[in-house]
């Protein structure tokens, strides 16, 4: 009788499908359900195309922002320093300047000369500033009823102001313990560290207030106030540079030569608008739009010199009519109002960016939440129509077991299955994505658009966006794959 070793039987090394013969597999997988592979390929479109719109969207904001602000540095120049010579400034908005210098510490030199202080000592106060912004811009976003319980009502530097009196901020640290949401910049530890020094800014801030507000009285005796104001400053030989020195304010050659240029076109553009208050030349200019008089506005007057032909149809109007009207060419005219076009694209387009802050690339938090909803319902979606086929194919499934297919093998076949739909659905979502997303930016800001497309930056969120697709469609799937590989064949075989 043989031994039992003997009818053992032979067990032999496993078959495996090489990655080709597996690839295959699951091309035909999707070919023979085409129209549930469809269904996927549209969920993962429409999410991956959410969120390349949003991506390539926050991109071109932030690249036109950045293009527009050093392009309109020049257009601020006049209203800056018109501000600065002819209006006293509150601590409140002194503060927000030495925020927003470009040099901190020429701010901190002039301010220092300005109001006679230690150099030393208003650096260390412009420091300050810059570095407890964030915490102003807090307070000043506080709602009413949590300004009342942690600072008493009181509001940006003077919350500081607050919190740097004796016990303040120890009632502030009681206080805030109930509020959950507070999502206090730094934290408490921030504000504790900013506290001790604040006094000493705040004193500072008001010292240079107060010798700003001197030195702007003495240039309004000199110089004059407001139109008196520019047109003082459009003297080419810059006559008035040494009143605003002596007064304690810093100004180079070159800028008192831009300064110069600039309140000249001011002034001219000031002059050009004035004749709108006469009837005759509205009257003349409505009855060449063909609007009612009334209607007639800065607007339309520039509309009218943007054409060669308009700019010489008004000088001839306003000479026939005995406008007073700064003497200039026709074509001179033309080449004003469109620069008067330029820079409110400028502004316009400066307004539209200046919003852009927190959140994944700086869209912002809200956004950031829609982008993450948008992937989470991608991943639900694409799960779902997993799940499907795999009720679909338990037949198929047992069949595959039966004939050797180890549960990695499956599992494998429906994640690369799940990423070729992820890999098409990706692709087309970020095509119709970038097109919708580039459109939109085109008819926001215009021609200021093409010379700031950032194309690295596109290429590389385009290429973030693509890969998401995959690896999300490739996720959604393990779960899934992971029911499919732990089916019994008997079971499946049994299943109708």
């Amino acid at each position: 009788m043989p031994s039992p070793s003997s009818t053992a039987l032979e067990v032999r090394p496993q078959p495996r499908l090489g990655p080709g013969q597996t690839f295959r597999l699951a091309v035909n997988a999707v070919r023979y359900r085409l129209f549930r592979s469809l269904v996927t390929v549209a969920v993962v479109t429409v999410a991956v195309a959410f969120l390349t719109v949003i991506l390539a969207e926050s991109l071109m904001r932030r690249s036109v922002g950045q293009s527009v602000r050093a392009q309109i540095q020049e257009v601020h120049l006049t209203e800056g320093w018109l501000g600065r010579l002819g209006r006293i400034p509150t601590p409140e908005e002194l503060f927000d300047e030495w925020v927003a210098a470009p040099d901190p510490d020429r701010a901190a030199r002039e301010a220092a000369h300005l109001a006679g202080l230690p150099e030393p000592e208003v650096r260390a106060a412009v420091a300050t500033a810059r570095a407890t912004a964030p915490l102003v811009a807090f307070f000043r976003d506080l709602d009413y009823g949590r300004r009342q319980v942690l600072t008493g009502g009181a509001t940006g530097i003077e919350a500081m102001d607050v919190l740097a009196r004796p016990g303040a901020l120890d009632r502030f640290a009681e206080a805030s313990v109930g509020l959950a949401t507070l999502n206090l910049p730094g934290g408490f530890e921030a504000l504790a560290a900013a506290i001790p020094t604040w006094s000493d800014t705040s004193q500072t801030l008001g010292e240079v207030v107060r010798a700003r507000t001197r030195a702007v009285a003495r240039i309004g005796a000199s110089l004059g106030r407001g139109p008196d104001l520019i047109r003082t400053l459009q003297d080419p030989d810059l006559a008035w540079v040494p009143t605003v020195r002596e007064a304690g304010f810093e100004i180079d050659p070159d800028t008192a030569a831009r300064l110069a240029a600039r309140a000249r076109r001011q002034t001219l553009i000031a002059d050009i608008e004035a004749t709108l208050a006469q009837d005759a030349v509205r009257r003349a200019l409505a009855a060449r739009l063909d609007r009612l008089p009334a209607r007639i506005g800065r607007p339309q007057l520039w509309s009218v010199l943007r054409d060669e032909r308009g700019a010489e149809w008004f000088v001839a109007m306003a000479e026939e009519r005995s406008v007073p009207l700064p003497a200039i060419a026709p074509a001179d005219l033309v080449r004003l109002a469109e620069d008067q076009r330029t820079e409110q694209r400028l502004l316009d387009a400066e307004r539209r960016t200046a919003e852009l802050d927190g959140g994944f690339l700086g869209i912002g938090a809200r956004m950031t939440l829609l982008v993450g909803v948008s992937l989470l319902v991608c991943v639900v979606g694409i799960s779902n129509a997993m799940l499907m086929s795999v009720a679909e194919r338990f037949r198929e499934i047992a069949t595959l077991k039966c004939l050797g297919a180890l549960d990695g093998f499956i599992m494998l076949l429906f994640v690369m299955e799940a990423s070729l739909l992820g890999l098409a659905g990706g692709v087309l979502g970020v095509l119709a994505g970038v097109i919708l997303a580039f459109l939109r930016m085109l008819a926001a800001f215009g021609g200021l658009l093409l010379p700031a497309l950032p194309w690295a930056d596109l290429g590389l969120g385009l290429g973030l966006a693509l890969v998401a697709g995959v690896i999300l469609a490739a996720l959604a799937a393990v779960y899934p794959s992971f029911q499919a590989a732990r089916l019994a064949p008997m079971e499946a075989m049994r299943i109708e």
